[in-house]
């Protein structure tokens, strides 16, 4: 059974303190709600479902972290922002849709998202550090034209990655972006860091280096 979840007051951001139950498995939030503040359901563990409202516009840093069964998610098209560490900690996380508009993946966005295979970024300009770092199912990840940055340890120890494809757009890879990808063999990458490889992948083991 889904909890309703209503903010106390006439605010409209749902904070950590109206949800005192923190073992609900599913969570409807009501309409009008239009924040979703940092930590709000930071540590729910038992929580696998979450129904949003459309007048959500906004969600804070680590609103989901450690959200422990959490599986899969759809952020709806609503919601302009979203904060750093979102999804930290989520270790069930398979599948994650965001809003089309989403131009930033904040800093530990998905961190220790250990099962996450699913992920498409279309118009993301930028990569924040270790937004990607420990998602040790991850494969493959498209990233888009258009992506401009990079940054810090953003794809760590992703230890299932094979195949990494950086478009000419990308003008910043900050250190250790990809250090830790043991099995990363096949590299596209702008020519201009072509004496950066060990500062950006460390000493991995790639055999084919493209560059455009």
């Amino acid at each position: 059974m889904c909890s309703d979840i209503m903010v106390t007051g006439v605010s409209q951001i749902l904070k950590a303190k109206d949800i005192p139950n923190r073992t609900l498995v599913c969570a409807k939030i009501a309409e009008g709600v239009s924040v979703l503040d940092e930590f709000v359901f930071q540590n729910c563990q038992n929580l696998s479902e979450v129904m949003f409202p459309q007048s959500l516009l906004r969600i804070r840093q680590y609103a989901f972290s450690g959200c422990t069964a959490l599986r899969d998610m759809a952020i709806p098209e609503s919601v302009v922002n979203l904060g750093a560490g979102l999804f930290c900690g989520c270790t069930s996380l398979e599948s994650v849709v965001l809003p089309e508009q989403t131009e930033k993946i904040g800093s530990r966005f998905f961190y220790g998202c250990s099962l996450l295979k699913v992920f498409a970024m279309p118009f993301v300009t930028e990569i924040h550090m270790e937004a990607f770092a420990f998602c040790e199912s991850l494969e493959a990840i498209r990233l888009p034209d258009g992506l401009t940055r990079i940054g810090k340890r953003a794809f760590y120890n992703n230890k299932k990655l094979t195949e990494v494809v950086i478009p000419s757009s990308v003008v910043r890879i900050e250190e250790d972006a990809f250090r830790g990808c043991e099995i990363l063999k096949c590299i596209t990458i702008p020519k201009c860091f072509r004496d950066d490889l060990v500062r950006i992948f460390g000493k991995s083991s790639f055999q084919t280096v493209k560059l455009i």
